[in-house]
């Protein structure tokens, strides 16, 4: 894990302000390790971004979402927290498959799963 997250920095460093202004408010950053690329919340842009091993930045999720936080990648999904729910998004195409709204929830900020991939 730790390889991963210098790998990542470095790559932060090395691309400098190119890729500094695909970000608003990035957030949370979670390693996909089956498709070799990484996804990164920007919460003031309302996105889910995601870097390949070509260090190109694409979107992945930039709709319906509430200042995206906590990544969490379970299984074939990745999991967003919102600042009042819970959504999933197949890796394969980003389309969402939950949108689980917490009530009473205000400033919800990760997320977590046990070992049989429960949240």
């Amino acid at each position: 894990m730790i390889k991963y997250f210098v790998t990542l920095c470095l790559l932060l460093l090395v691309s400098g302000i190119s890729m500094s202004q695909s970000y608003n408010n990035p957030e949370s950053i979670v390693y996909d390790q089956a498709a070799d690329r990484y996804f990164i919340s920007n919460k003031a842009g309302n996105t889910i971004v995601q870097l390949g091993s070509d260090n190109k930045m694409t979107d992945f999720v930039t709709t319906d979402l509430n200042a995206p936080k906590g990544l969490l990648i379970v299984g074939d999904t990745l999991i967003s927290v919102n600042n009042t729910s819970v959504q999933g998004f197949l890796l394969c195409d980003a389309s969402r498959v939950f949108n689980v709204v917490i009530e009473g929830a205000v400033f919800m900020n990760d997320v977590t799963s046990d070992n049989k991939g429960k949240l």
